[in-house]
């Protein structure tokens, strides 16, 4: 399958425009008779990626609803909102199919940091990114049930969320974790001596998340590869390079840009690194892909990937087809979610 990239060049040659308008709705203008039944359907089917491409292509464009950290991904329907908040990367987009294979019914919001696009200081601890998050939650929904669910560092978040709402005396009445494993002290250890240091370890997960965020998860970066340079901003230019070059990025997309990605990255990896889980009175609903793309979770034990210790109602565990990044776009995943929403 052709790239995002490869496809919408391949489009501009028969004059056929892609953009977004200020809804962050997928919109299109083609000569007569060039649009063929076959590319409808390959627009409609990648519909959610293209708008992802486009979104880190332009993203210094301002879209309405993105200058709040609330994002509207699909704002309309009768039932209780879902609340789904960034990874570590900072960016929401990822949740675009999910939305679609959760039906027109079912609202659902992102939740992403204030600084993404560097108009605002960072917020540096889970802990004030949970309360933040939730005020702007409650001027959708002022009370509960809250239903909510994050993908990786996003579970960390949800699970303040939870706890800072709980203790409010509001009702969480899902809790999704999306591949949010808990890491012992020994497995970040193990980690860290996989790449060197910590240092690498975050520029790595970087490159790997960011490819994976694009819609391909290619470990194609190595460590070895970002020693030859000695300058962080080499390093980053390094992996910006590769990324355009296996077409997962436009070519007119800035280092700067770039840069201020990693920074929001690092800032949010910190972030969790710090945070003290404690036990939370509620169930956690784990989530998680079949295909581990971290070594160490091949030996994980314990199905729940920590979250047993920590649930005092309990953990429903449930796998998904696809790796850490693919499973997000998986209807297997929407499946299995719909019921909790309904229950409450």
């Amino acid at each position: 399958m052709k790239t995002v990239n490869r496809l919408l060049t391949d489009l501009e040659k028969l004059e056929i425009q892609l953009w977004l308008d200020e809804e962050v709705r997928l919109r299109y203008s083609a000569p007569k008779g060039a649009l063929s039944s076959q590319l409808r359907d390959e627009l409609r089917e990648r519909k959610a990626e293209i708008i992802e491409y486009l979104h880190y292509k332009h993203r210094v464009a301002k879209f309405p609803p993105i200058e709040s950290i609330l994002v509207k991904i699909q704002p309309i329907g009768s039932k209780p909102p879902l609340f789904c908040i960034h990874p570590a990367g900072g960016n929401v987009f990822c949740y675009l199919e999910l939305s679609r294979h959760l039906g027109l019914d079912q609202p659902l919001y992102g939740l992403r940091p204030p600084n993404l696009y560097g108009e605002e200081e960072p917020l540096n601890s889970i802990e004030d990114m949970a309360t933040a998050y939730i005020k702007a939650m409650q001027s959708v929904q002022p009370q509960g049930p809250y239903h909510l669910a994050g993908s990786s560092f996003g579970g960390l978040v949800i699970y303040e969320i939870a706890q800072q709402l709980q203790a409010s005396g509001q009702e969480v009445s899902f809790l999704g974790m999306l591949d949010m494993a808990l890491l012992t002290s020994t497995d970040l250890k193990n980690q860290i001596e996989r790449v060197g240091n910590e240092y690498y370890l975050v520029l790595t997960a970087f490159a790997d998340s960011t490819a994976g965020a694009l819609g391909e998860y290619v470990q194609q970066i190595t460590v070895d590869e970002l020693r030859t340079f000695s300058e962080l901003d080499a390093q980053l230019n390094y992996i910006l390079q590769k990324l355009i070059e296996l077409k997962l990025l436009p070519t007119e997309f800035t280092f700067e840009q770039f840069r201020h990605l990693f920074d929001v990255f690092e800032g949010n990896v910190i972030a969790g690194m710090r945070y003290t889980i404690k036990t939370y009175p509620g169930k956690v609903v784990f989530f998680h892909a079949t295909e581990d793309i971290i070594d160490l979770f091949h030996e994980h034990q314990d199905p729940t990937r920590g979250w047993s210790k920590f649930a005092l109602g309990g953990v429903d565990v449930h796998e998904i087809e696809g790796n850490h990044y693919s499973m997000l776009r998986s209807q297997v995943l929407a499946e299995k979610i719909k019921p909790y929403l309904i229950k409450s």
